[in-house]
């Protein structure tokens, strides 16, 4: 399993699905078998790198090692769950920050100047080329523009792609870790059903808190707002979207529906996608308030 590590190398964003690999290996086999699949992805990650290119293979190394670490914590030591997707979300957020935004922050660009620049270039090179394919000037016109918007947008596109990939693949990876221990009869800690997973009432309180931070960082027009917000928006509405499929799994279970209604359900928010978004998170949010599951749960 630590071989695996190798062809991810190639798309560094799948190397966030290690973790829940090692989780189930610490597990069913314990801390020997661990360092074995973790020596082996590191030299991996060192051989695709190329030997002289340490910064690289570093910055490879911060997308699953400190994920992998907290998660083997959480299960060793039988933490919840949502402990062990919480902390693994933050310590693979801070691992997509370093790939993404460390080299452009250390060559003094600041954390999104790499993106701007790329923006950039790419919208002179189009204005350039478009004209010689007999391209009318409005066109020209446009691409420039959205060139424009892209290089505004970068810190809030870049956030917003950080903080949402690292929520999904650092949820994600418990799911895995238990579910490969459920197949090898390996004990872990009991798990909720789906329908009723609940946020913490330490959520609402710290969501308070983060609007009230985004909302003070806009009025004072501090640099890179917008990436603030971007963040806010993912960490709010995220979970709360998670707690409105939940619900929709538990409306299910209550009208003793069939798989059928789950199918039709869940293919018409895709298909409504973004507007669904927006239903999901407002679910989550009524049944946050209204308290709907937590005090009728399903058995």
């Amino acid at each position: 399993m630590g071989l695996a590590a190798l062809p991810l190398c190639f798309a560094p964003p799948l190397l966030l699905l290690l973790p829940g690999f090692f989780g189930f290996i610490v597990m069913a086999w314990g801390p020997a078998c661990l360092g074995a699949a973790v020596g082996a992805s590191v030299l991996c990650v060192f051989l695709v790198s190329g030997a002289g290119d340490l910064t690289t293979a570093l910055l490879l190394l911060s997308l699953y090692l400190p994920a992998s670490l907290v998660l083997c914590y959480c299960l060793i030591r039988r933490r919840s769950w949502r402990s062990a997707a919480l902390g693994g979300s933050l310590a693979m957020a801070l691992g997509l920050y370093a790939l993404l935004c460390l080299p452009s922050l250390l060559s003094g660009n600041g954390p999104f100047g790499d993106f701007e620049n790329t923006f950039r270039l790419l919208g002179e090179q189009l204005a350039t080329a478009v004209p010689q394919l007999g391209a009318p000037e409005a066109l020209v016109d446009q691409i420039k523009n959205y060139s424009a918007y892209l290089q505004l947008s970068a810190p809030s596109l870049v956030t917003g792609t950080i903080v949402g990939m690292a929520m999904f693949f650092g949820f994600f990876a418990p799911l895995i870790a238990r579910g490969l221990c459920k197949a090898a009869g390996v004990e872990t800690r009991p798990m909720a059903r789906f329908e009723n997973w609940q946020l913490g009432r330490s959520f609402m309180q710290g969501l308070v808190v983060l609007l009230i931070g985004a909302l003070v960082v806009t009025l004072l027009g501090v640099n890179n707002a917008g990436a603030v917000v971007s963040a806010v928006e993912c960490i709010a509405g995220g979970p709360l979207a998670l707690m409105g499929l939940c619900f929709i799994a538990y409306m299910r279970l209550l009208r003793k529906r069939g798989a059928g209604y789950l199918v039709i359900m869940y293919g018409s928010m895709v298909l409504l996608l973004p507007l669904s978004l927006y239903i999901l998170v407002t679910l989550g949010i009524l049944d946050r308030l209204l308290r709907i599951r937590s005090q009728h749960p399903v058995r």
